[in-house]
Order: C-alpha cells, then structure tokens, then sequence
C-alpha cells in the first residue's frame, strides 16, 4: 500500500489491495524458482505482506509502539530521504513515504519489553549501528550481491561508524579486532 522510496524521484503510484495482491502472487511465482515455498520442511520459505499484520494497527497504536524506537535524524540520515528532500526529486516527500521507514523497520510485529531486551548481537533494538527493527527485507542491491557476488578474498566486513564506510577483514580475529574497536567507540 505504500511503496519505499528509495531510488524514486517522485512518489510511486498509491496500488489498491487487489492489484498488490496480484503483484505478490507474482512474485512468488518469481521466487519460486530459486525457493521452495510448498514443502515442510522447518526452514521452507515463506512470503508474507505488511499489510497482512498492519491492517489492524491503528496509527496512535503504531506511533507509541514503533515510532518510539526511532529517531527523526535517523530516517532524515536515509540517502533516500536526503535526496528528496535536497531538491534532486520534483516533488520533495510525503509524509507517507517518510514514514515507509517505521513500516518497514516494523518487520511483522510490534516489539515488546522482552523482544528490545534480548542480550544477543543481532538485537537490533539493543545495540546501535544495526537497523531499527528485524534484520529482514534486503534491497534490490543486496539481492543482487547474492545472487552475483563479487570474487574477493575478504569474508567479513564491520561498518565504521565515523566514516560510515565499510571496512573488509580477511579472518575471523582481524575482523574481531574491528568489531571491539567501533563497539568500544558507541
């Protein structure tokens, strides 16, 4: 119902359920050459849709319980909040679009308590630098490093939080090593 703006000049088209419907059974149809989404085995694929669990959400609801867990000059951070904003687009962004980010940091479920104190890494809502919200929803770019990926000899990489580059480690103790030293730093 609400398409992310990442990439688009101008904000998309507003698609109505049926012709959004339509779009995601062809897509999987897409997947399903490369997933296996009919057998049952534990770890088989599954395509859901946000609107599925955010239908029912009303907005109040959705500001108090997402919106709390991220921040204004975070989603302004966003490259593709930036260049709608600094004049690259013709019609700036909506408020709709801006708030594509909360919907898509939302992952499926409104975290608890319980879900923002697990002690693990992963924690996106413990620990800075990851995503607001599940690990989840990869862009068209990283979709295309899967399937493609570039022949490089580095296995782990770590994001530098002052210079917002990555930076590539060979083994599992250099990349160790960049790990405590931008963990040191938050």
């Amino acid at each position: 119902m609400i398409g992310d703006p990442s990439w688009k000049s101008q904000e998309r088209k507003l698609l109505d359920e049926e012709t959004l419907r339509h779009n995601q059974a062809c897509i999987k149809n897409q997947l399903a050459k490369f997933l296996d989404f009919e057998s049952d085995v534990p770890n088989r694929a599954e395509l859901v849709n946000n609107y599925d669990w955010m239908k029912d959400f009303t907005f109040l609801d959705f500001a108090r319980e997402v919106g709390k867990h991220i921040t204004v000059n975070y989603m302004m951070a966003k490259d593709s909040v930036k260049k709608r904003l600094n004049g690259e687009a013709r019609d700036g962004l909506s408020f709709t679009e801006f708030t594509y980010q909360l919907l898509d940091s939302a992952g499926g479920q409104v975290p608890t308590d319980a879900d923002r104190s697990i002690d693990s890494p992963y924690n996106t809502y413990l620990y800075k630098g990851l995503p607001a919200g599940p690990i989840s929803n990869p862009g068209m770019k990283a979709l295309a490093a899967a399937m493609e990926p570039d022949s490089t000899k580095y296995y782990y990489y770590v994001l530098n939080p002052e210079t917002k580059r990555h930076e590539f480690s060979k083994t599992y103790a250099e990349h160790q090593k960049l790990v405590q030293k931008y963990s040191s730093n938050g």
